[in-house]
């Protein structure tokens, strides 16, 4: 993205480029957000619940 803004920055208007930054980055952004999601999906790490974690330390029958 500060590739693009400064290629746009330097080749085109000042109208150009403000309009790019306010309705061209928050697009852009989205459409990259959507493009990652299978992959935060796929590597989700799920928190550990406190039972299973009392469990593998062995205080779970203890109280």
């Amino acid at each position: 993205m500060a590739i693009l803004n400064e290629i746009i920055w330097r080749t085109q208007s000042t109208d150009f480029w403000v309009g790019f930054k306010a309705f061209g980055v928050i697009p852009l952004t989205m459409v990259f957000a959507v493009i990652q999601m299978p992959l935060i999906k796929r590597f989700h790490v799920e928190p550990v619940s406190l039972q299973a974690s009392d469990a593998s330390e062995g205080d779970l029958g203890k109280g």
